[in-house]
């Protein structure tokens, strides 16, 4: 088993991990271009900066930085040009900070990402709602690297979980702390 667990971005918390089978770290700037299943406001002010110093920190510790642009939508935005420029920036910017891993929940997301940036691992999230064999098979089949499965119905149903086990063969993630 493998943890994933939110980024507080308190670089001190780090080293007290690694006695915890934490492979990954997730968060996010509190406001960027695709947004998130969070509000601004709830999320923790960082620079630049201090976000490369926090991925770089983990990096040393064998932990991976897993960026959320997983928006449920993007308003319509996501068609034009100038929007999907700016957002290939951005990509570009968050490579430089040494992040390779992205977790969307968009179709689109996915499929741009995966055709213009390949070197990222994306991970679909959440608020996709993964909860059947055919939906998992969907989104393996666009390119995705990983699952978040809906943990509301899939979680304790151990029959639908083996079902989407053997319909995927990529890294399946359950949500352990939902609510």
């Amino acid at each position: 088993m493998q943890l994933t667990v939110p980024a507080n971005y308190d670089p001190e918390l780090i080293p007290e991990l690694e006695s915890y089978p934490v492979s990954e770290i997730y968060g996010k700037f509190p406001s960027d271009l695709v947004g998130g299943g969070r509000p601004s406001y709830m999320g923790t002010p960082l620079s630049r900066r201090e976000l490369r110093d926090y991925v770089s920190c983990m990096q040393d510790r064998g932990i991976t930085f897993n960026y959320l642009l997983n928006s449920s939508c993007l308003g319509n935005r996501e068609w034009t040009s100038g929007w999907q420029k700016k957002l290939m920036g951005f990509l570009d910017s968050l490579g430089d900070m040494g992040i390779r891993n992205l977790t969307v929940s968009t179709p689109y997301l996915l499929e741009l990402i995966k055709e213009r940036r390949p070197s990222f691992r994306v991970k679909v999230g959440i608020f996709a709602e993964i909860d059947t064999p055919s939906r998992a098979r969907f989104w393996q089949d666009l390119g995705a690297d990983a699952l978040t499965l809906e943990s509301l119905t899939v979680n304790r149903n151990f029959e639908r979980l083996r079902a989407i086990r053997r319909a995927v063969s990529i890294p399946l993630q359950l949500i352990a702390n939902h609510v």
